[in-house]
């Protein structure tokens, strides 16, 4: 998945579309067809709701997929507490929240509704760190 308005893709999307595209295009170039996933999420920020139009537009001209996350930087609820307290450290940033896959699912109306799209990526889900990835998938490179 591209990531939050963080991760490369999205990041580079906000400097113009056609580094937005270059960028996923190098992720889609690095990973199996079909398993590259373009982000939508809406936690509120005005800015997001610009960047999914521009993202949703990217994905459809790469031929990548759309789906509806919430950002999350914890695995354990138990880690809640402490990424609160390092969410409120770091200048600009919103505090997390947990919302439900619907309300996730209304805020991103890009992309399709029950066609299971969130359970297909699951499998996929990579959990360890950037020294497991293929070679230049780290940096974008």
């Amino acid at each position: 998945m591209t990531g939050c308005m963080g991760g490369s893709s999205p990041r580079a999307t906000r400097g113009g579309s056609r580094r937005g595209a270059r960028v996923s295009g190098g992720w889609k170039d690095i990973f199996e067809p079909g398993s590259l996933y373009v982000e939508l999420q809406d936690h509120g920020l005005p800015e997001q709701s610009v960047l999914n139009g521009l993202l949703a537009d990217m994905a459809q001209r790469l031929s990548l997929p759309l789906v509806a996350t919430n950002d999350v930087h914890y695995a354990e609820a138990s880690d809640a507490e402490a990424h609160l307290y390092l969410s409120c450290i770091k200048p600009g940033a919103p505090p997390p929240r947990r919302r439900s896959g619907t309300r996730v699912e209304r805020d991103a109306p890009q992309v399709p509704r029950g066609d299971g799209r969130a359970l297909r990526v699951l499998p996929g889900c990579h959990q360890g760190d950037a020294g497991d990835l293929p070679s230049g998938a780290a940096t974008g490179s």
